[in-house]
């Protein structure tokens, strides 16, 4: 009996100390694998050596991400200017640099806010499209809001060209031209407040006017003509709209008027009133001549828009070329929303 009982506890002492031991291995073996976790870098397929991007790499971006650089190659230079940023996705790092070569003189931040704020709605392309004519905020205004006062209508991509149309739908939204200028002294102005227009016009107007008094010595500066009306910003379009349900004139929605651009003028005669003016000789010689200096008649009464003193620039070469292909530049405009991407 006590050696079947010495039997059994050297038997137990054999599986204590086999259970001791393998524990023991067990916790060496998760202290080795500790140490090489510790010792082991995530960036170690990695090509790109430069230290200090890769230590902000394994601060801000998961291992899911950090496996996306290595397994695409993408190099730092791609993101790391904005890796820090509020919204920073490494995902979106090629449209973060793209629009950086194009704005460079916005921050990171602004950048990553731009590409965020947008990619819902446009590429970055269209993007850096609309940024060649709006202000970051008119644009962002235009996604956000859209059209409060014509549901559906488009944002125009070329609003700071010459041969830009709007009508009721396709719009400026509240955009505002960088290069407004007060009216030359050269050309007349018949109202009692300071007129705006785009520089753009500013010496087309003043030969314009030039050539008119030539031709009518009236002594005035302009053979008569004044201008009555440039730049018509979105708020005062907003209180003429409002107010035409009141008068019962008809206007353009705001944004809509392309007075908004800065390059179109409203022409009145000294000493005539509004209603003989389009059957004086000044306005005939307009009509004859002012696509010679790159004006139109844009409202002709195509569209039941009749305006005889309302002339828009689209520059001399625009201007003879419709006037010998016979077409009007309502005709030419609307024709650029028809064309179909290739």
């Amino acid at each position: 009996m006590a050696v079947m009982d010495a039997e059994v506890l050297t038997g137990r002492k054999k599986d204590i100390l086999t259970k001791v031991f393998v524990a023991f291995v067990a916790l060496f073996a998760v202290f080795c694998i500790g140490v090489m976790n510790s010792k082991y870098d995530s960036l170690s397929r990695y090509p790109y050596k430069d230290r200090q991007s890769r230590e902000k790499i394994k601060q801000y971006l998961t291992k899911e991400e950090i496996q996306y650089i290595i397994e695409y190659s993408i190099p730092p230079n791609m993101f790391i200017a904005f890796i820090e940023e509020k919204g920073f996705s490494i995902y979106h790092a090629a449209e973060y640099k793209k629009l950086s070569e194009y704005a460079w003189q916005e921050s990171p931040a602004a950048i990553v806010k731009m590409v965020e704020e947008t990619r819902n709605d446009m590429t970055v392309d269209d993007l850096i499209l609309f940024l060649g004519h709006y202000q970051y905020d008119e644009l962002h205004s235009f996604l956000v809001n859209g059209d409060h006062y014509s549901p559906g209508t488009d944002l125009v991509a070329n609003a700071g060209n010459t041969d830009c149309w709007l009508d009721q739908q396709h719009t400026v939204s509240v955009r505002k031209p960088g290069n407004l200028q007060v009216l030359d002294e050269a050309v007349p102005n018949g109202t009692d407040h300071d007129i705006f227009v785009a520089e753009t016009i500013q010496e087309p107007l003043k030969e314009l006017c030039g050539a008119a008094e030539k031709n009518f010595r009236s002594g005035q500066g302009c053979g008569g003509l004044e201008v009555m009306e440039g730049y018509v910003s979105y708020e005062q379009q907003e209180e003429r709209y409002l107010a035409s349900d009141k008068t019962g004139n008809t206007v353009s929605f705001p944004g809509h008027d392309e007075h908004q651009l800065g390059l179109a003028v409203d022409f009145g005669i000294s000493g005539i009133s509004e209603e003989y003016e389009a059957k004086c000789e000044q306005n005939e010689w307009l009509r004859a001549h002012a696509g010679e200096f790159g004006f139109v008649m844009t409202y002709g009464g195509e569209d039941g828009r009749y305006e005889p003193m309302h002339w828009r620039y689209i520059g001399a070469d625009l201007a003879a070329q419709l006037k010998e292909q016979g077409i009007t530049f309502a005709a030419y405009g609307k024709a650029q929303y028809e064309k179909t991407p290739e």
